[in-house]
């Protein structure tokens, strides 16, 4: 009887921690129209807008072309991932990781209904011709980005680690990098036209100088 009631135990102590995970990390096991909420998922194309994908891991998933407009990424992990022309308008990315994530073409949104992506890590990620104008970067992660070509019009780069990055031909007009860390990227032929330089660390790794500040 001791025994039979100790097996008991055990099995309800397991399908409590079972349950208790699955509300811990409601995204994981999650389907959301037909899209598996997984590493290596293939949801190319996929309606996930004001999806609930806080933590998830979506590690080298297929999500080109998805709508993801107001869907909640924080913290999610998007290492590798093919997003390429997905639509991330209002999508709160704080805190997720973008390393190496392909985001050509990616529509962050217009004035008002931008995406969150302050604190957010884009290592190595892809943004060639993006149009990242006006977006909140600030303690961003974007070493080794490719943002040649990018509209960055008034972007706020405010302490934003943006070291052997490539800005080429990049629009940089008003763009806030005080504080930055632009240690080693190029900037050739991109328009510095009204970029806020206070405090930040040039591609040459000396500090900004001069009144106004400049690189």
């Amino acid at each position: 009887m001791k025994k039979f009631t100790k097996v008991l135990i055990t099995m309800f102590a397991a399908v409590a921690l079972l349950v208790a995970s699955a509300g811990a990390n409601p995204a994981y096991a999650k389907t959301v129209n037909g899209c598996k909420i997984k590493a290596h998922t293939k949801c190319e194309g996929a309606e996930l807008k004001k999806a609930n994908l806080k933590k998830a891991n979506l590690k080298h998933a297929n999500l080109k072309g998805a709508d993801l407009s107001g869907a909640n990424l924080a913290g999610a992990d998007l290492r590798g991932a093919h997003l390429g022309g997905a639509n991330l308008t209002g999508a709160n990315l704080k805190g997720a990781n973008l390393g190496n994530a392909n985001l050509t073409n990616v529509n962050f949104g217009g004035a008002g209904d931008l995406a969150k992506v302050n604190g957010t890590i884009f290592t190595h990620a892809i943004f060639t011709g993006d149009d990242l104008s006006g977006l909140n970067f600030s303690n961003a992660k974007l070493d080794y980005t490719d943002l040649s070509h990018a509209n960055l019009k008034g972007t706020n780069l405010t302490g934003a680690s943006i070291t052997y990055a490539h800005l080429d031909s990049a629009d940089m007009t008003n763009a806030n990098l005080t504080s930055a860390n632009l240690n080693q990227s190029d900037l050739s032929y991109a328009n510095k036209t009204g970029v806020t330089w206070t405090n930040a660390v040039c591609p040459n790794a000396t500090s900004a100088t001069g009144s106004p500040a400049t690189c």
